[in-house]
């Protein structure tokens, strides 16, 4: 196997680093876990990143909410200033929204992003 050098920057002799792409998989559109029916007003735990944006790793923080009500933006959609305003921001079909345990301030938040949900 041959070495990859940077002689095609001009850099001869010199290693050049290994590109890493990352794929970040995506949940189905339709899904939504039985325990989050939109009735169900309860308290959950989970992980979110801490910027929400397509093409950003961001490390995962533990969250605590409780859920007031939970929004099928394909049937219900956002205002359009709103996805002008952050153009970037990783959207996805279902937006939970609730009162945030841990800042006692009324938060929202995109289901696909959500990782290890259990209910408290």
């Amino acid at each position: 196997m041959k070495q990859n050098t940077g002689d095609a920057l001009g850099l001869i002799g010199i290693p050049a680093l290994p590109i890493f792409r990352v794929e970040l998989v995506s949940m189905p559109e339709t899904y939504m876990p039985k325990m989050l029916l939109p009735k169900c007003r309860r308290a959950y735990r989970f992980d979110y990143p801490k910027y929400n944006f397509h093409e950003v790793l961001s490390p995962m923080l533990p969250r605590r909410l409780f859920v007031e009500s939970i929004r099928d933006v394909t049937k219900d959609h956002l205002d359009p200033k709103t996805t002008e305003i952050q153009p970037l921001l990783r959207r996805g079909q279902w937006l939970v929204t609730g009162i945030d345990l841990d800042k006692g301030q009324e938060r929202s938040f995109y289901l696909e992003s959500m990782r290890r949900l259990k209910p408290i």
